[in-house]
């Protein structure tokens, strides 16, 4: 038996002692090291609730504002494509849209910004992708020259609803008016490509109609424009004629409207188009919008393997 601090202790050797005694010599630090530890831990602790938290806002926030699940750029798609998208297994929504690179030219900046111009529906939100308006109000469809700007760019340019903002679109300068400032799921982080951290006064993301801006026509003074025809009066015969075209836009346009139309009644005349059309270029299209509308058929496309342009037969080989 030894008596350690008036208290007796049974069983205690030594050594067992001399740790009771050094631990109360050290009594200071022994708590001080245990109440770090304790810091530590409660830290620890506190963290992984803040990080859960966050994980929880952040789904929140993106489900509550439709963001997007995937991506996909295409260049010159038919928006029937958006139609066989939705009839695939597991997809939900498919929202097409229009994305394009732009330029925008201000007085006091020496150099041009780098900007993106996204289509959004001039009537309401988009499906996918909502936009938060923190100023100004939606884009109104009877004016093509308003858009919607990131808060971001808004805040470091001091740009306000009501402000012009010049844009180079397409190689044509166009000016635009700011209608509103917002928010974006899929523009949190704004910045150009290649660069790692954002740029905001240097980058501005803008929403606009899908018939945004203007088309110039330009022609010498004492010449008259040709007529421009009108598609959408056509019938899809005379639509299906209207391939027959060295404007490869027109050629893109009719072939859309093919497809959105389903003009089954044009299919005679596009395989007519994908034999004897004298440019390759239309052979080329005729076949693939024969091939969006099922009239496909063997003797044309094995007439196409056999065409002497080889990229004709490049894409009778991709469509066989």
């Amino acid at each position: 038996m030894v008596r350690a601090f008036g208290i007796r202790l049974r069983g205690v050797d030594v050594l067992d002692l001399k740790l009771v005694r050094d631990l109360w010599a050290m009594l200071p630090q022994v708590a001080t090291i245990a109440l770090l530890i304790a810091s530590g831990i409660s830290v620890l602790v506190m963290s992984g609730s803040n990080y859960l938290a966050l994980l929880q806002a952040m789904d929140d926030h993106y489900r509550n504002e439709r963001f997007a699940d995937a991506f996909a750029s295409l260049k010159r798609a038919p928006l029937t494509l958006a139609e066989r998208l939705r009839g695939i297994d597991g997809i939900g929504v498919v929202e097409p849209r229009i994305s394009h690179r732009v330029r925008v030219i201000r007085a006091d900046s020496e150099q041009s910004i780098a900007g993106r111009v996204l289509s959004i529906p001039a009537r309401g939100q988009p499906q996918l992708n909502r936009l938060k308006l923190v100023s100004g109000r939606w884009i109104d469809p009877l004016h093509r020259d308003e858009v919607i700007i990131n808060a971001a760019y808004a805040q470091a340019r001091h740009v306000r609803p009501g402000d012009a903002i010049d844009v180079v679109l397409n190689g044509r300068m166009q000016a635009f008016r700011v209608a509103g400032i917002a928010l974006s799921p899929e523009f949190v982080f704004a910045t150009r490509s290649a660069l790692p951290l954002p740029d905001d006064r240097n980058f501005v993301v803008l929403w606009a109609g899908r018939e945004a801006g203007r088309i110039y026509r330009v022609r010498p003074r004492n010449v008259q424009p040709r007529p421009t025809l009108r598609l959408d009066e056509l019938d899809e015969v005379a639509l299906a004629s209207a391939l027959d075209t060295p404007n490869g836009p027109q050629r893109d346009l009719v072939h859309q409207l093919l497809l959105e139309r389903r003009a089954v009644a044009a299919i005679p005349r596009l395989r007519e188009l994908a034999w004897a059309a004298s440019r390759p270029a239309v052979r080329v299209q005729a076949l693939c919008a024969l091939d969006g509308l099922g009239g496909l058929d063997e003797a044309t496309l094995l007439q196409a393997l056999r065409d002497e342009d080889p990229r004709v037969q490049r894409h009778a080989v991709r469509l066989s």
